[in-house]
Formats: structure tokens, sequence, C-alpha cells
């Protein structure tokens, strides 16, 4: 019974943390308050940078902020120039630093 209950304990705590994973849908719809900002420039709006710093918080490890990493990247490939550098400045003007530039070129 202990060996089952150890088991079952273990995939108790696996399945918490892939529920507690970030993936790409999650950043999208995180940053969807931004999309504005990031189309037409100026200052994000307040609800974006709560965004941007509650995913800065809830990637909490590695693998996350790797992730969070992927997707912006691939969300900057999908950009265009302006939009790009609105994208960029994002971290910087809502206070956050993020650990890595909002670039196709960055090496997550």
């Amino acid at each position: 019974w202990v060996g089952i209950a150890l088991s079952l304990a273990a995939l108790a705590i696996l399945a918490a943390e892939s529920e507690a994973a970030i993936d790409c849908g999650y950043v999208t719809n995180a940053l969807y308050p931004c999309y504005t900002y990031v189309f037409t420039g100026g200052t994000p709006p307040a609800d974006c940078c709560n965004s941007v710093r509650d995913l800065k918080r809830r990637a909490a490890n590695t693998a996350d902020l790797r992730t969070v990493c992927s997707c912006l990247q691939q969300l900057a490939g999908q950009a265009s120039g302006s939009m790009l550098s609105n994208a960029e400045k994002l971290p910087g003007k809502c206070g956050v630093a993020i650990g890595f530039p909002i670039s196709t070129a960055t090496n997550c």
C-alpha cells in the first residue's frame, strides 16, 4: 500500500507541475491587453503592463522562461517592423526586466 500511495502522490505532483507549465497559448492570451500598444505604439495601457509583470512572475523557472522566450520569438516573426519595434520596447516601458530581448534573433 505504501508503494501505491507514493506512486499516486508522485503522479499528483507531476500532474500539478504539468498544469502549471506555461505554453504559447498562455503567453499569447496573457499578452492580449498589449496588442493595441504593439500595433500603434505610444504608452502601453496599465492592464498590458500588469500582464507583462504577471507573465514574468509566473515564469518562475528556466523551462518556463525558455518557453516564454520561444513564444515571443515566434510572435516577433509575425510582426512588421514597427510592431516589432514596439514589442521590443514593451518590457522597458512597463518597467519589467524579462531577461532577454524580444527579437527573432534571440537565443532562447
